[in-house]
């Protein structure tokens, strides 16, 4: 008796970790998130990816998947992907986005190019207030534990009072 008791409570330890280790972000479309924000009153946190970006497809293996990223941003954000790429107009702010089709070059959605002031590089983290406004574009690839260190800043307000690097250094997760 007392081995099934001690089986069981390994089989439940197993399995609550298996699920944490696995969290899931839930991501909204880009169509609804506005609207959802405001809402809400939470910011909106956009990843802004290429199909072809291998860094952006490393952050959606090893960063967003971390339980303590997951958490905060279903928790303070409304979290959207974005592809920089994708063919369809998207409405933002009451103001129409088209896809752009560059003589020499491959195409970039023009909202894109807005919140990362065309400087098209990914994966680019974007953070907006809850009205839709950037606060902030973060570019590049980030480990779990620095962008849960990032969207901590902004998900607490921090971003108004404190140093980033005293933010940095002084973060203790909650």
């Amino acid at each position: 008796m007392n081995y099934e008791k001690f089986f069981l409570l390994i089989f439940f330890i197993v399995a609550h970790f298996s699920i944490a280790a696995h969290a899931q972000v839930k991501w909204y479309k880009i169509e609804e998130a506005e609207q959802v924000a405001a809402q809400s009153g939470k910011k909106i946190m956009v990843k802004v990816y290429a199909n072809w970006c291998g860094w952006c497809k490393e952050m959606d293996k090893s960063t967003f998947p971390n339980a303590h990223v997951a958490k905060i941003l279903n928790e303070s954000y409304i979290p959207v992907q974005f592809n920089s790429e994708q063919l369809g107009d998207v409405t933002w702010g009451g103001t129409t986005y088209k896809v752009v089709r560059p003589k020499n070059s491959g195409r970039y959605h023009s909202l894109a190019a807005k919140w990362l002031n065309g400087n098209l590089s990914f994966p680019t983290i974007v953070i907006l207030d809850e009205k839709g406004k950037v606060i902030q574009a973060i570019g590049g690839y980030r480990r779990a534990a620095e962008f849960e260190k990032i969207i901590a800043y902004f998900a607490t307000d921090s971003h108004k009072t404190t140093n980033w690097a005293v933010f940095e250094k002084s973060y203790k997760r909650k």
